[in-house]
């Protein structure tokens, strides 16, 4: 699943594509099919590079994050709830003791 920032535009597939094959640099050809509503279907050539990407979990994308997760056999983008919000928060005035991750 593909996270934009509220009010963001949305990408095509052949944006999301283009963006993906310079971060994952795989040499073969690999298929991206749209499912709507920010959900994309990749197919990949090999185990070795599906398991290259996957190792990756998210990646971080200079408007959005792209979320992997395993297909399952009756997933339908429509029914499906977001469960995972990317979400900053500033605290002012923050003593250095109470700083860690």
């Amino acid at each position: 699943m593909l996270v934009l920032n509220k009010g963001d535009k949305p990408y095509s597939a052949r944006d999301v594509k283009q963006k993906f094959e310079k971060k994952w640099n795989i040499s073969s050809p690999w298929t991206l099919l749209s499912l709507g509503r920010g959900y994309y279907e990749f197919s990949f050539p090999s185990y070795e590079y599906l398991h290259t990407v996957w190792d990756m979990e998210m990646v971080n994308m200079k408007l959005g994050v792209l979320r992997l997760f395993e297909w399952t056999k009756y997933f339908n983008a429509h029914t499906q709830r977001q469960t995972h919000v990317q979400l900053w928060i500033r605290l002012m005035e923050l003593l250095h003791e109470y700083w860690m991750e």
